[in-house]
């Protein structure tokens, strides 16, 4: 599976961190998925990790 082909679950997620998944989305559109990957927002600063992608599904990164 490459990230062109993961989905967004909107539940939790702020129009930052849709914004910050689509452009992850659009520079690594071929590579193959990272499951597990953790994204900071690139609006609410570093450290943040509030984006996971598990299974091929962006979810907010309750466990953080």
């Amino acid at each position: 599976m490459t990230y062109n082909q993961t989905r967004i679950d909107q539940g939790g997620l702020m129009r930052c961190e849709l914004e910050t998944i689509t452009d992850y989305i659009a520079a690594h559109a071929q590579e193959e998925v990272k499951d597990g990957l953790v994204l900071d927002c690139k609006y609410c600063g570093r450290g943040t990790q509030n984006i996971i992608l598990i299974e091929g599904v962006w979810r907010w990164n309750y466990e953080r």
